[in-house]
């Protein structure tokens, strides 16, 4: 990592006090390094190329320096900064990295466009991938560019809190991805929001809106793991961990009963997927 960034070491009389901050057991302190005058987005795009690998060990990316037309006008065209897809083909990614501080009207343009964008092109697309990854499967790869279009992540320094609603048509997914670093140029990176999960397990549940409950297609995804009627489970949902408990419908069925007042889920949306992930974590996701 420090290879990636030695031409920007950080210098801390720039550092600004209300930064944010580790300290860790030692008693090291690590500030955040968009604090440093020479942080952008390209140290965050290098940052988190280099990671990537480390968050999904089960998926691939490559830069991707190649204009992606809106299917709304062919004069809007825009490139992003990665697509990943999963090492089984079955489904693919196109990420957009932003700052925080980046203007609203800017990310849209952006967004608006690889949501909107023609990927009619698979063998164009397989193609530009394999010149820059030779060990993809072409064959695999084509199939998934026809048979899926790809969800766009938003990945950032930080989400800022008007984003969802001001984004919510796009259906993204917004990760966070923060460097620390401490006087000796050594790395923390904390990472938060919503990442593609790589799953052991999965079912399929539906949303009873009269009873904002959750009808659980397999009860066998619970029971594998132990959990029985009238336990808590903590179920995540963009990231965020929430109490629900787990009931029995229909004499023999798993349900799922939210704990507190409010859905913390999209009511408009019926069908979901809860799915196991490599940590041991439920999460809920379309």
């Amino acid at each position: 990592m420090a290879t990636l960034l030695n031409q920007h070491r950080v210098r801390f009389k720039y550092f600004d006090s209300t930064i944010q901050k580790i300290i860790r057991d030692n008693g090291s302190w690590y500030y955040q390094l968009k604090a440093s005058k020479h942080y952008d987005e390209l140290i965050l795009q290098r940052v988190i190329k280099y990671k990537l690998k480390n968050l999904l060990p089960n998926h691939s990316s490559i830069y991707y320096n190649k204009e992606i037309v809106s299917s709304k006008s062919p004069y809007d065209k825009r490139i992003p900064d990665f697509i990943l897809w999963s090492n089984s083909y079955d489904k693919w990614y196109v990420i957009e990295v932003e700052l925080e501080n980046h203007k609203i009207p800017h990310i849209r343009k952006q967004l608006d466009t690889f949501y909107h964008g023609d990927y009619s092109d698979a063998d164009g697309i397989t193609k530009y991938v394999k010149s820059k990854l030779s060990s993809i499967n072409e064959s695999d790869f084509k199939s998934m560019i026809q048979s899926r279009r790809p969800q766009v992540i938003l990945m950032a320094d930080g989400i800022d809190c008007t984003w969802r609603d001001e984004f919510a048509e796009y259906d993204c997914l917004f990760s966070t991805l923060q460097v620390y670093v401490d006087e000796n140029d050594n790395f923390i990176h904390r990472i938060g929001g919503e990442f593609p999960q790589e799953f052991s397990k999965f079912t399929y549940c539906n949303l009873n809106k009269v009873l904002n409950y959750l009808e659980v297609h397999e009860s066998s995804f619970f029971e594998s793991q132990g959990f029985k009627a009238g336990d808590s489970i903590k179920i995540y949902f963009r990231g965020v961990a929430d109490d629900w408990g787990l009931d029995i419908y229909e004499g023999n069925k798993f349900g799922l009963m939210y704990a507190g007042d409010l859905l913390p889920i999209d009511e408009t949306h019926t069908r979901w997927k809860l799915i196991l992930n490599n940590r041991n974590q439920i999460h809920l996701v379309k």
